[in-house]
């Protein structure tokens, strides 16, 4: 009985460090993939700056880590969200939603979060679905001093 005790605790430890270990795979190929698409824009984004997340909940959640001192960055707010379309759509299952976290570099120093749905990524990547339509229907903003 001992012995079969703990076969079932190490066969539950590896299942569950297996899981981890592919969250941690992945996580590493989608940020990978991510920093190639903002390098085919010009832009260079330290692997760090991307994150995937897999709640309790099992809600799969991608971040993009941005720092802008220009406040109008519509163009790249929409070029993470594009970034996250693209990203959602390679990944192993899809991503439920995509995070950006943008400090503002200013005097007053604030940091921006938004969010939008995976699918709605997705649709915004594959041009089904209008810039000024995915603001108005996509998009959820926060602002944090």
């Amino acid at each position: 009985m001992r012995v079969s005790l703990h076969i079932i605790l190490f066969v539950a430890a590896t299942v569950i460090l297996s899981g981890k270990q592919r969250v941690t795979s992945e996580q590493a190929e989608l940020a990978s993939f991510a920093q190639d698409i903002y390098r085919q824009e010009g832009i260079n984004l330290p692997r760090s700056s991307f994150e995937l997340n897999v709640l309790d909940s099992g809600e799969r959640v991608f971040t993009i880590g941005l720092e802008s001192s220009d406040l109008s960055l519509s163009q790249d707010l929409l070029q993470g969200f594009v970034t996250g379309g693209a990203v959602s759509q390679h990944a192993r299952s899809p991503i439920d939603q995509i995070v950006l976290e943008v400090e503002l570099l200013s005097s007053n120093s604030k940091m921006m979060v938004l969010r939008s749905t995976g699918n709605c990524c997705e649709e915004l990547y594959n041009n089904r679905l209008a810039p000024d339509v995915f603001t108005e229907k996509c998009l959820w903003v926060n602002e944090n001093n």
